[in-house]
C-alpha cells in the first residue's frame, strides 16, 4: 500500500469512527488530513476526532468537551483533595491551555494512543501538583 492510499485508509477510519462516537461533530477533511498526515495513526480514533475538532474549537466539540470529558477532570482533581477553589483554578487554566493555547492549542498534542480522558485526567492531575 503506497504512503497516499495508507493516509487515505486511516483518514477514513479515523472520520467513520469519530462521527459514530461524536455524530454531532464535524470536522472538515483538510484538517483531518493535516493531523493524520503529521503523526502514526491513533488507537483510539473516535477519540482523535474529537480532540482535532478542539483544536479549533468546533462548537459541537465544545459541547462534548463540557458534557463528558469536563466530569473527567472534575474526578481527577477531586482524588487530590485540592484546597478551596484550586480545583477551579486548574480546569480553567487547562482549558486555556488545551483548548485555546499559545500559539497552538496543547490538545493537538493527543495523539490517539491512549483514551483522550485518560489523557486529560493525567494532564490535569500533573497541572494540578506544579
Amino acid at each position: 500500500m503506497s504512503d497516499a492510499s495508507a493516509l487515505t485508509a486511516a483518514v477514513a477510519r479515523i472520520r467513520a469512527a469519530g462521527r459514530e462516537a461524536w455524530p454531532e461533530v464535524v470536522v472538515s477533511d483538510d484538517a483531518l488530513d493535516a493531523h493524520v498526515a503529521a503523526r502514526p495513526a491513533p488507537a483510539f480514533a473516535a477519540d482523535y476526532y474529537l480532540a482535532v475538532a478542539l483544536a479549533p474549537q468546533v462548537p459541537a466539540a465544545m459541547r462534548v468537551f463540557e458534557a463528558r470529558l469536563v466530569p473527567e477532570i472534575d474526578a481527577a482533581l477531586r482524588r487530590l483533595r485540592l484546597p478551596g477553589g484550586a480545583a477551579d483554578e486548574v480546569k480553567q487554566a487547562l482549558r486555556v491551555e488545551l483548548l485555546v493555547g499559545d500559539p497552538v492549542a496543547k490538545i493537538a498534542d493527543y495523539g490517539g494512543r491512549g483514551e483522550l480522558a485518560a489523557w486529560l485526567r493525567v494532564t490535569a492531575t500533573r497541572k494540578a501538583l506544579k
